[in-house]
């Protein structure tokens, strides 16, 4: 694309956009790429919610979609770069990219933001990768509902973390900002250092702390012209993620009725001693999840196995022989009754919860005797993970099971003496038990008890739709060809953002 045609271009988009409200960041956004008609029509549903959200957060000014990206086609200005210089020499400071690739049973949504102005500088702000699983009874609806809510997370990702310049002047304790908004909080003043180049050097020159616009607190001599702060969006990611949660939950989740709450209550005993049949059978078979059912085979069989050996090998057997009774045979009796009556309630959850939150994530149903903080709470306190499987996390409802179980194994085998047959007096002597131990078993497991309650209350429904690739650092394998043509073998550190 040529100098002269990439000017006209930036001209005519500068021209358009000269009636947005100049104290906010222009916007952009260059088109949703796809790789099938499916895709191609929820590329559509992405870039009208894009273009609705960001309208309705009022933090940005944005430029006209359809002009901007027929100027991109007419300049064949298609690739990133020449998308970025474009941006830059129109003074758009924030660009939104994005693609949908259909893989057939799901489609995969990566969208990109780049900030243009200081500190990015060209650089990408944020990205949002989501695996979508498609399924053939959904409808229009519900695929609106579900691109607004990938759209809605994308954008409260970009505006926690989005930053732009702007130039303040102060005079005495007033600092007055060019864009005639009055911030709040302590904000760093910078100052560029150089001419106004493609990349812009600039340090610091001190802080102000404001409130409204007046100065509270300044660490800061020697304004000049050209001063700026970086002023923040952040509050708006926190409202819309927020909102989005929110609104997802009173369309897909109907909270339970008193009476519900009591009938699960007292259905408990029922779960926990029907989970080792009802769990995988009804739970993980009959819907197929096959991880599921993976990782309550290897969590479940030593407790299992557990609880069989305590009925099996249980006191009255050795009580009819005028047997002695170990210590151990009495725990494991006693643990067995546990696992029955509510040890093993949490796992019956999990086989059932992870189907109902299936569909309400993908706006199904409208799923009942879900989301409520009281079973939750209740779940945590009765049975070993409970709480947690009833949310819809399994990482946490396994940690918390294998805890809740060992602790409680450790209970009552300090309170399970060993029972010796007196033969002169014909009756069993029980053991001591040493209540030092005994107490710190106690209060170790009303800690975690304790703990998993406050959590599972705390936590949200995992009813968000589809997987997210999630931000942070990451180890990946690395292979690579070394010139002698051997192949080396490492690891690779990968941040994602």
């Amino acid at each position: 694309m040529g100098k002269k045609k990439l000017f006209i271009a930036c001209c005519i988009v500068v021209l358009f956009a000269w009636q947005a409200r100049a104290e906010k960041p222009l916007a952009g956004i260059t088109g949703i790429e796809s790789n099938s008609p499916r895709s191609l029509g929820m590329g559509l549903m992405v870039k009208n919610h894009l273009v609705n959200i960001l309208n309705s957060v009022e933090e940005f000014s944005l430029v006209n979609s359809p002009l901007l990206e027929s100027e991109l086609k007419k300049f064949n200005c298609l690739e990133e770069s020449c998308i970025l210089r474009f941006a830059a020499d129109s003074g758009i400071q924030c660009i939104v990219r994005g693609s949908l690739d259909d893989r057939g049973e799901s489609i995969v949504v990566t969208l990109t933001a780049y900030g243009m102005d200081v500190p990015f500088q060209g650089r990408a702000v944020h990205s949002y990768t989501a695996d979508i699983p498609m399924n053939s009874s959904q409808g229009t609806r519900e695929y609106s509902y579900i691109t607004e809510e990938h759209v809605g997370r994308f954008l409260a990702g970009l505006l926690s973390r989005y930053r732009y310049p702007v130039s303040l002047s102060i005079s005495g304790n007033t600092a007055a900002m060019a864009d005639g908004m009055r911030y709040d909080g302590k904000y760093e003043v910078y100052r560029y250092i150089d001419g106004d180049s493609f990349l812009r050097h600039y340090i610091r020159t001190g802080s102000v702390t404001l409130d409204r616009g007046s100065i509270t607190a300044k660490d800061y001599a020697e304004p000049r012209a050209g001063d700026f702060i970086l002023a923040r969006m952040a509050h708006k990611g926190e409202f819309l993620e927020t909102y989005y949660y929110g609104r997802k939950k009173e369309i897909v989740l109907r909270t339970p009725s008193l009476e519900e709450q009591l009938f699960i209550m007292l259905l408990t005993p029922l779960c926990s001693a029907s989970m080792p049949a009802a769990a995988p059978i009804l739970g993980y078979y009959w819907d197929g999840d096959w991880p599921g059912l993976s990782l309550w085979a290897l969590n479940a069989a030593p407790y299992i196995s557990l609880e069989i050996m305590g009925f099996i090998n249980r006191p009255e057997k050795y009580y009819r022989d005028n047997r002695d009774v170990s210590r151990s045979v009495m725990t494991m009796n006693h643990f067995a009754w546990y696992m029955l009556v509510a040890g093993g309630g949490g796992l019956f959850v999990d086989a059932f919860a992870q189907r109902y939150l299936s569909l309400a994530s993908e706006y199904r149903e409208t799923v009942s005797l879900m989301g409520s903080p009281v079973v939750a709470g209740y779940l945590a306190l009765v049975t070993g993970g409970g709480g947690h499987f009833y949310r819809g996390y399994r990482a946490w409802g396994y940690l918390y099971f294998h805890l809740d179980s060992l602790l409680m194994y450790g209970v009552l085998y300090e309170f399970s003496p060993a029972e010796r047959y007196d033969t002169g007096s014909g009756r069993y002597v029980k053991g001591s038990i040493n209540k030092g131990r005994a107490a710190a078993f106690i209060s170790a497991l009303a800690v975690v008890k304790t703990v998993e309650i406050v959590h599972a209350v705390l936590l949200r429904d995992r009813i968000w739709n589809g997987s997210v690739v999630e931000e942070g650092v990451t180890l990946e394998p690395l292979a690579v060809m070394r010139e002698d043509e051997t192949l080396a073998m490492g690891m690779q550190v990968v941040k994602r953002f």
